[in-house]
């Protein structure tokens, strides 16, 4: 099996016999990525030899605001389903108790929220989706049609921002385009206008929920979501996944393996050669998923959680050591309970398409079935 479901979801995992490992090719000198973890995974196993490179990691570039309470690092949120990220506060814990409701006559989703703290005081925030066009001339809220909204930068788009509230609670929300047929909706309660029934309120602390507030918003990037009307659907026939991909690429799928690749020949890992952009690789032993979270041999490495299906998953985005003077390009793994997904950017060298965004855009149709 690729992915333990049962630990993952709340799938039940399908009972197989244990299969045998694949052979991993040769280290390769080209793109080491997949086969370099293979190589280690059996070295454990077996008592072969590896030689990993000595460490490198760079800190991610964090906004400026620094909380009163003490100095924090900042962690990313990532929605490979609508396609945007957005940075945050450690102090933060997210959630994701996901609910529907109707903002006028339209559908939203609340899909993520969490509570800002400043000092003593925490105020909720949270995101969620409209199921509807963005129309700059015509922005609702919950109680009606909002006059002459101010218009914010939100990362490398615009937003639109405006004060929501009635029976003493009031809220600051900003509207934005998903793609051209959705819209995401952050809304921040507003303590200073809110009834709100806590401990006095200095009143240097609106200033620092202000700033905090226009830290997150400025952090926020969105990239295009695909059209995948026309993708075909893939099913694994060893494990509970499934997932769309698009017109030109193929799937190879066996029980150690998942891999999607350009073209339509057969899918052949050559010593030097792997052309798959995207790697779902069963764990060999209990003791390489530790190895698919080390960044030995990684530099630029950022971490973050992404959402794959409703569920939240370990990130890590970075450039493999061996390839800085190659073929260049990045690399995404996501950390499952009974496998490491890979995602390249530039597989074989082949730079006539991004894998990245190709990549994304595959991992933000994942569905674990029944």
């Amino acid at each position: 099996m690729l992915l333990d479901i049962q630990q993952l979801s709340q799938y039940q995992t399908p009972q197989s016999p244990e299969p045998a490992p694949i052979t991993p090719p040769p280290p390769r000198h080209r793109w080491g990525l997949l086969g370099a973890f293979f190589v280690l995974a059996l070295a454990v196993s077996a008592g072969a030899y590896f030689f990993l490179s000595e460490k490198y990691a760079a800190e991610p570039v964090i906004p400026s605001y620094t909380p009163r309470d003490a100095a924090t690092s900042w962690k990313t949120y990532t929605s490979t389903q609508y396609g945007f990220e957005f940075k945050y506060p450690g102090t933060i814990e997210l959630n994701f108790d996901q609910f529907t409701y109707q903002i006028g006559d339209i559908p939203a989703t609340k899909i993520v929220g969490g509570d800002l703290r400043v000092d003593s005081i925490n105020t909720p925030f949270s995101l969620s989706v409209l199921e509807n066009s963005l129309d700059p001339q015509n922005i609702y809220g919950t109680y009606g049609k909002i006059e002459s909204p101010d218009l914010v930068q939100m990362g490398n788009q615009m937003g639109y921002k405006y004060r929501e509230g009635d029976a003493g609670t009031n809220s600051i929300e900003i509207q934005t385009k998903l793609g051209a047929k959705k819209i995401l909706l952050i809304s921040f309660l507003d303590v200073e206008t809110s009834e709100y029934q806590g401990p006095r309120i200095d009143p240097e602390i609106f200033v620092a929920l202000r700033e905090l507030q226009n830290q997150i918003l400025s952090t926020f990037k969105f990239t295009d979501v695909a059209d995948t009307s026309a993708w075909k659907t893939f099913t694994s026939k060893y494990s509970k996944v499934s997932f769309q991909y698009p017109e030109g690429y193929s799937v190879y799928d066996s029980q150690n393996e998942i891999a999607v690749y350009k073209g339509r020949g057969g899918y052949i890992r050559e010593q030097g050669s792997d052309p798959a952009i995207f790697s779902l690789i069963r764990y060999i032993s209990p003791f390489t998923k530790a190895v698919a979270e080390q960044n030995i041999g990684y530099a630029n490495v950022l971490q973050y959680t992404v959402n794959v299906d409703g569920a939240s998953f370990k990130a890590i985005e970075a450039v493999s050591q061996a390839q800085l003077n190659v073929c260049g390009g990045k690399s995404v793994r996501v950390i499952f309970d009974a496998s490491v997904l890979f995602i390249i950017q530039y597989p074989d060298c082949n730079k006539d398409a991004d894998g990245l965004v190709i990549g994304r855009q595959i991992l933000s149709t994942f569905k674990f079935t029944p």
